[in-house]
């Protein structure tokens, strides 16, 4: 084992430093680099215990070997300390307080998240609530999108997380306008399923949280027939004119749009996995990498596709499409 480190055991005549000795020492991987150094120190000064006592020079050797160990290990240690980043609690909080602002904008959702605080409760849908979401994400866009520094490497991904799904919040809400022109916006938010079939806790308990629900729910469809403006022939219209559809798929696509204006969404992102996967495996085995593309892609949870691919890809990642 010693042999393979470059290290001559005790039985040779001189501890002997040569570079390419040292050049071993300092280019040790791992993420144990320092700890390893110090490792070797021991091995080497374990290695000449009694030569260190045969005359000044072998002292001398000896203590120049201790010398220059422990300022490598040093040196080692000290660099790789300066390059990992130190986990911000700053920024962990300002996930925390985020979530909690998110919880309680979207009620329905933190229900949903066993936050069963909010149970009973759903969103403000009426015009002012919605423009109050859209202002409190664009002003925790720009606190997250200040945050440039003391962040490790979770940290960064989790940042650019942050900012890429309150960007697409942002695009539904701003730019698709969501809420006045789908119904399908609303869907799984006034499903009442979570009270009636999930059991997290005694049913007399759940059906508190229900008669809760019932009686905001006049409300918010209040809310969400003054929200809804585009009708399915408007649609169609707007298919016919603006896409030069002939009648019969204007129509198609008008219902399928007024539905789901999302709808696109499935195929753009079944295109930039199956790029994302052929990329990914091409250097791990093809095909026989695909069981392994799958667990890596999921470990990341939800967030969208392109920062996904950048995580896997690294400076690598080109266009999702």
């Amino acid at each position: 084992m010693l042999s393979d480190l470059g290290i001559k055991p005790a039985v040779q005549s001189q501890p002997k430093i040569s570079a390419e000795w040292i050049r071993r020492l300092i280019t040790i991987d791992g993420s144990e680099g320092g700890l390893n150094m110090m490792r070797l120190a021991k091995i080497r000064v374990k290695s000449v215990p009694n030569k260190c006592t045969q005359g000044r020079d072998s002292l001398l050797r000896c203590t120049l070997v201790i010398v220059v160990l422990a300022f490598g290990a040093a040196w080692l240690t000290g660099c790789r300390t300066t390059q990992r980043p130190v986990a911000s609690r700053d920024w962990d909080q300002f996930v925390a307080d985020y979530l909690e602002s998110y919880f309680a904008a979207h009620p329905d959702i933190a229900v949903a998240e066993g936050r069963h605080e909010f149970d009973g409760q759903l969103p403000d849908w009426s015009k002012a609530g919605l423009d109050r979401e859209v202002a409190r994400l664009h002003s925790e866009r720009a606190r997250a999108v200040a945050w440039t520094d003391n962040l490790d490497q979770k940290q960064r991904f989790e940042r650019e997380y942050v900012i890429a799904q309150i960007d697409s919040d942002l695009f539904w809400l701003e730019s698709a306008r969501w809420p006045y022109r789908d119904p399908f916006f609303y869907t799984w938010a006034v499903d009442p399923q979570v009270y009636l079939t999930r059991p997290y806790a005694p049913l007399d308990q759940r059906m508190r949280a229900f008669i809760s629900y019932e009686k905001v729910l006049p409300r918010a469809l209040e809310q969400i027939r003054a929200n809804l403006r585009m009708t399915v022939s408007e649609s169609e219209k707007m298919f016919r004119e603006s896409a030069f559809a002939d009648a019969g798929n204007a129509r198609q696509q008008a219902a399928r749009g007024t539905f789901d204006s999302a709808y696109l969404n499935y195929t753009m992102g079944k295109l930039m996995i199956r790029k994302l996967r052929d990329e990914w495996t091409a250097t791990r085995g093809g095909r026989d990498a695909w069981r392994n593309f799958h667990d890596q892609f999921l470990s990341f949870g939800g967030p969208p596709i392109p920062l996904v691919r950048k995580a896997m890809l690294g400076s690598s990642a080109g266009p999702p499409l």
